[in-house]
């Protein structure tokens, strides 16, 4: 007897409406960075859908200075 294993990876991904949402923008911005390059997105069918590492890449870390924010 043989046991089969469904090995399907799934990638996680958020649509423009997600990514508006976490990231407190509107739905425009988000489509304006897939447009001019900055956010990678991909098409499925009809549905755009971003990577979530990509999402993510987007944070900037601001280096720590003397005097406060």
């Amino acid at each position: 007897m043989s046991t089969r294993h469904n090995s399907t990876t799934t990638i996680p991904a958020l649509s423009i409406s997600d990514c508006a949402k976490r990231g407190e923008v509107h739905e425009n911005t988000v489509r304006r960075w897939i447009a001019d390059g900055t956010l990678p997105a991909y098409k499925l069918g009809r549905q755009v859908r971003i990577h979530e590492a990509d999402f993510a890449a987007l944070y900037t870390r601001i280096p720590a200075y003397g005097g406060g924010l």
